[in-house]
Order: C-alpha cells, then structure tokens, then sequence
C-alpha cells in the first residue's frame, strides 16, 4: 500500500527519482493506488489528485481525475467507503485531469434510484467545455478525440446540477 507521508519525506530528502521512479504524468508513485490519509479523507493520485472527503452525510470529491482513472478511483472509493453515496463533486477548474471521474458515481446513482452527484465549479468552467453553437468545447473534443470512455464529462460544474441536466 502505497504512504503518502513516506513518500513525501522521500521526495523533500531527494531520493525519489521523478523521471521515471515518480513522474507526475507518466508514471505515479502510488500506482494510482487511493489512500486513507486522515479520518475520512482519501487520497488517490493519478496526473493530478483527486480527494475525497466523508462529511458524515456523503462523500464530496474535490477534482476527479482523468477518463483513464474514472474506474480505478470508483473502485478506491467503493473499497473506502462502500455503501456512502457520492453526494457532490467540486471542480477546481476545467481541466482534462480534473473532471472525468463523475460518471462511474452517476451510473451507480441511477441503477439504485438515488440521487445524482451534484457538480460545482466556477461559472466560467462550462464555457471552456461547451462552445457558443452548444457543441463540445475544444478541451472536451481534444479529450474525447484523443481517449476513450463517455463522449464528453459533465458539464454542470457552474450549475449545481447533475451532469445530465445539460443537453449535448
């Protein structure tokens, strides 16, 4: 299992070698591996971090991850916290690693009849993810031409609404 707190004492005393032992893009330290770190916060990072807190009343994501970690976090968590609802996600901004890991808490949401996740970012977010005709955006069709999984993330992040209250 992977220590954050090791890891981060490595990397301050220069013994980590981050080009190909721990490079933030092509190669994580933890094999995307999602940590416990404190009392109801997980910690998972792939290309960038994305945290998990558990409020007491459902657990809040700050950050999401990429397409290719959507799955492997939704698996981190459920093994954390198996039966808490995912009741909000925060987007810190638009980026490609930081909105794509919604969807898997989505589905689930659906096929038990519960209530969606509710996602929040700033009000600017959707304008970098939907263009002025209501087409995808150029960070959502870069990313979608370039990876698979869902056509496009969520695009609620300046609404407060679920992913699917927006027409594609």
């Amino acid at each position: 299992m992977p220590d954050l707190r090791d890891f981060c004492e490595r990397l301050w005393n220069g013994e980590v070698d981050t080009v190909f032992e721990a490079h933030p893009v092509t190669s994580p330290w933890n094999k995307r591996q999602a940590e416990e770190v404190a009392d109801g916060i997980l910690y998972f990072k792939s290309v960038a971090s994305a945290n998990t807190v558990d409020t007491g009343d459902g657990l809040v994501m700050l950050d999401t991850g990429t397409r290719q970690d959507a799955q492997i976090l939704h698996a981190g968590v459920r093994a954390w916290r198996p039966e808490t609802r995912l009741a909000a996600a925060v987007f810190s901004h638009h980026h490609v690693d930081h909105i794509f890991g919604v969807g898997p808490f989505e589905e689930e949401a659906r096929e038990a009849g519960a209530p969606a996740p509710l996602v929040y970012g700033h009000e600017a977010i959707a304008g970098h993810l939907i263009d002025t005709s209501g087409r995808w955006g150029t960070t959502a069709r870069s990313t979608r031409d370039n990876s698979s999984g869902p056509a496009a993330p969520p695009t609620s992040a300046c609404l407060g609404q679920t992913s699917s209250a927006i027409p594609t």
